[in-house]
This record gives C-alpha cells, sequence and structure tokens, in this order.
C-alpha cells in the first residue's frame, strides 16, 4: 500500500465503460500517469528517485528528531530543484515554527529557526530574484509559467482513499488529539497541508506548473497518516469472515489500491514511452563522437526535434533547440531552426558560426546542402558540415 494507491485507474475504466469510450485508464491521471501522483512512480525515474530518496530521509530525521541532518538534507534539496526544493523549505520552516510556538517545544533551539529562516530566504532569493536577474533564465520562468492544475476529479481519484482512512482516525474517539499529541505525525499534517497548497497555487497567484508540487508529496503524508486505520479496516475483514476468505479478500483489496500503478506500468510495458532515438541515428552520432572529435563550439541542428534534444547526449555540441524546459528562448531558436532547415536563412546573431546539420530522411531538401560538406550519411540521415570549409581537419 505505501508503494503507491489511488482509485484513478478505476474511475477511468468507469467512466469509459458508461460513457461508451474507449478504455482509458488514464483519463483523469494527468499525462497518462507521468506526473506521479502517488509515490511508487517515482523510483522509475531518476531523478525524481534522487528526490524522493531525499524526501524519506527528511522524514526519517523528523521521526527520529535529527534537525542537523534534516536542516542538511533540505539545504540539499534546496539546491537540487526549484520546485521540490522551496516546497520542502517551507514545509520545514513552518513545521519547526509549529512545534516551537503552538506545541511549545522547548527542544526546538533558535538556531534551528534560524537555519530554517537561512534556507528558505535563500531558496526564495535564489530562485525569485537571482536567477531571474539574467535574460535567458527569465525566458526559462516564463516557459515554466503555466497553468498545469489538478483537476478536483483527478484529486478525489488520486488522494481519496488515503486521505478518507486518515479522516476517519481523526473522527475516532480523541482522535485529533491523539493525532496531534504526536510529534511527527503533525510533521506529517504540515507536510500535506504546504504540500496541498502550492499544488494548488493557481487559486491565489498566477501559476507556475502548480502539478510540479504533486510527484506523491501530498499522497505520502495522507498514507502514512492513513496506514494504521488501512491496516485495522483490513484485519478486521478478516477477523470476521474467517482467515481464508479474509486473505483472498486482503490481496484483492491491495490489487485494487495498487491499481494506478499496475496499469500504468503495464502502460509503459506495451506502449512506446519518453524519448527513443532510431539505431541509425545513434550509430551515425557515436560515429561522429569517436571519430572526429567535434569541438564544443560547433551548433547542431535537425529537422527531427527528438535528434536534436538527444545530440547532446552522444556528442560534446550546443544544440540549437533541446528540451524545452531547459531551453532558453525556444519559440525564439525553434523558428531559426525552421528558417534555417527550410529556407537556407541563418539569422545574424548567430554570426560566423559552424553548424553540424543532421536531416531526415538523408534525401530530404536541405537549401545549404551545395554550401556544405557531407560527413556521413546512412538509409535515414544525413550529416552536414556548415560552412564547407569549417573545421578541415574533418574527413
Amino acid at each position: 500500500m505505501a508503494w503507491g494507491g489511488g482509485a484513478l485507474a478505476l474511475l477511468g475504466a468507469g467512466y469509459s465503460l458508461f460513457s461508451g469510450l474507449p478504455l482509458d485508464f488514464f483519463h483523469f491521471d494527468s499525462e497518462k500517469g507521468w506526473w506521479f501522483l502517488n509515490l511508487g512512480r517515482n523510483f522509475s525515474y531518476p531523478t525524481e528517485a534522487f528526490y524522493h530518496l531525499i524526501t524519506i530521509l527528511i522524514y526519517f530525521c523528523a521521526l527520529t528528531n535529527r534537525r542537523r541532518a534534516l536542516l542538511m538534507l533540505v539545504f540539499l534539496m534546496a539546491i537540487s530543484h526549484p520546485f521540490t526544493g522551496v516546497q520542502y523549505a517551507l514545509i520545514v520552516f513552518s513545521w519547526l515554527l509549529t512545534e516551537r510556538y503552538i506545541f511549545k517545544r522547548e527542544d526546538i533551539s533558535l538556531w534551528n529557526h534560524l537555519a530554517g529562516l537561512f534556507i528558505v530566504t535563500g531558496t526564495l532569493i535564489y530562485y525569485l530574484w537571482f536567477l531571474p536577474s539574467f535574460d535567458a533564465h527569465r525566458s526559462l520562468m516564463q516557459q515554466w509559467s503555466l497553468d498545469w492544475h489538478l483537476e478536483i476529479t483527478t484529486i478525489f481519484g488520486a488522494y481519496g482513499i488515503v486521505a478518507l482512512f486518515a479522516f476517519s482516525r481523526l473522527m475516532q474517539t480523541d482522535g485529533f488529539k491523539l493525532i496531534l499529541g504526536v510529534p511527527f505525525n503533525r510533521f506529517l499534517l504540515v507536510c500535506f497541508i504546504v504540500s496541498f497548497a502550492l499544488a494548488n497555487h493557481e487559486l491565489f497567484i498566477p501559476p507556475k506548473q502548480p502539478v510540479h508540487f504533486t510527484r506523491g508529496h501530498i499522497w505520502l503524508p495522507l498514507c502514512l497518516l492513513a496506514l494504521p486505520a488501512i491496516s485495522r479496516a483490513l484485519f478486521s475483514l478478516r477477523k470476521k469472515v474467517g482467515k481464508p476468505v479474509g486473505t483472498g479478500l486482503i490481496i484483492v483489496a491491495c490489487l485494487l489500491l495498487l491499481s494506478d500503478n499496475i496499469s500504468f506500468y503495464y502502460h509503459c510495458y506495451t506502449n512506446r514511452t519518453g524519448l527513443s532515438i532510431q539505431k541509425s541515428h545513434k550509430a551515425a552520432l557515436e560515429f561522429i563522437a569517436g571519430n572526429l572529435n567535434p569541438p564544443t563550439s560547433l551548433i547542431f541542428i535537425s529537422n527531427d526535434l527528438y535528434l536534436s534534444f538527444l545530440s547532446a547526449t552522444y556528442l560534446p555540441v550546443l544544440p540549437l533547440v533541446g528540451h524545452w524546459p531547459t531551453t532558453p528562448y525556444q519559440h525564439l531558436r525553434l523558428r531559426q531552426a525552421k528558417e534555417i532547415i527550410k529556407e537556407g536563412k541563418i539569422a545574424p546573431e548567430l554570426g560566423n558560426r559552424s553548424f553540424l546539420f543532421a536531416i531526415t530522411p538523408n534525401n530530404a531538401v536541405f537549401p545549404l546542402r551545395s554550401q556544405s560538406r557531407l560527413v556521413m550519411q546512412n538509409q535515414d540521415l544525413s550529416l552536414f558540415l556548415y560552412p564547407r570549409k569549417a573545421l578541415t581537419h574533418w574527413p
């Protein structure tokens, strides 16, 4: 259960069934599940796996009262990711204030507050003032300012089950008092409140990809708060109906709770996901990297945007158009690349630079073909060096 649990796949299947549409488990799950609204999926994505390793360590330090290590981990998170860094800086600082001034914990020292304040302030200044002082980064922030938010149906489907069980604990006799009596539970509540507010910040301020604050960070505290109630409910069910039948029902219930992640990984297994590169394209780029040693000042341009994006993985070149969240002035660069490939027009701001063009298919019209030197060609791809006289040490 702690690996992931929601009802988005079941809701999507039910909606498809009753509306007469083709079966779609991801009708309510944003981007075919790639926003990772519960915990488990995040460990299939390397960068998110790293951030969630830090997250789990933060939770462990909060549970075991290791505040110095906790603050160091929050600092590491803050310098690692703009969204999650700000998120956990706010979470931990809010938790420290709550513990000291609402719950009167004397062991929360002034130095803890100052360290938390330093991390929060430094993080906000760095991401919201220092980096935007550079034109290139300011253009990136404009590209990030998207109204990607959670629909109400998605919220209920992703978090409804764990939220219901967490709420049931509060509704028990003295449940609210018992939960608030445990410092780690209070930490979990702060995690949920801050994360949920950030993931819905379009309600208060202009949106900056609100859904980026989800990534399992809303689901995880709710799940940990709900686990005792879920465990009691499952074992109570087994006790009422008998061990054999009860065990079978528990297995069925767990499969249903895991249906979101089961459907996600099945979809990934049966469908092309992420970015990929053709073998012939990869072979050409590896040949260039291994035999011709291009300089890092070379600008790479292709009429295949995926190839342009992945070129920096295989070659020490500068792709004119890379991955949009990390490419400043993306719209301008797309237009420049199109003008070069379609019209042979090189923008004045690109100066007297040398270019490596990857044109696919290999017989596609390329206006600068006569002014370029063919470096390599295979059944799918032609590589041209422009201008012809550039890098004369190349074959």
